[in-house]
């Protein structure tokens, strides 16, 4: 039996749905808010956001507002259905949340537009081998 831990699915802050609850996620998007009394973070890209909970990984990268971050979680149904900061023109799901286990400041690294389309080039993939294999 393998040590290794559960690979997280990387997916794009457009694709995190509740279809995806209790998969383990590697998203990327720029820090918009951080609450300190809640541990929670909004990440967005372009007009859509993602509400996460940093209280198992906080470090000094919050203090960078709208840097990029990497982070990777768990997507579990947000129980307690706290409301969301007010943030102009991004939409987020606060039935949703990712709780974090990682989180990267990516200080300029990743693009996010490359990102999405690198990961829409391995969802092509991953459906077209399963066409093949059907």
């Amino acid at each position: 039996m393998s040590q290794l831990p559960d690979s997280a699915l990387p997916t794009s802050l457009a694709d995190v749905k509740d279809s995806l609850v209790g998969q383990k996620l590697r998203v990327a998007g720029r820090l918009l808010s951080y609450d300190a009394i809640t541990s929670t973070i909004i990440i967005v890209d372009g007009t859509i956001g993602l509400l996460v909970d940093v209280s198992s990984c906080l470090d000094s990268w919050v203090r960078e507002r709208l840097g990029t971050v990497m982070v990777i979680g768990d997507l579990q149904r947000n129980e307690d259905q706290a409301p969301a900061p007010e943030v102009s023109r991004t939409s987020v799901d606060t039935r949703l949340v990712l709780r974090a286990i990682h989180v990267g400041n990516c200080g300029g690294i990743i693009d996010l537009e490359e990102w999405n389309s690198g990961i829409a080039a391995l969802q092509s993939a991953t459906v077209a081998e399963q066409s093949r294999n059907a």
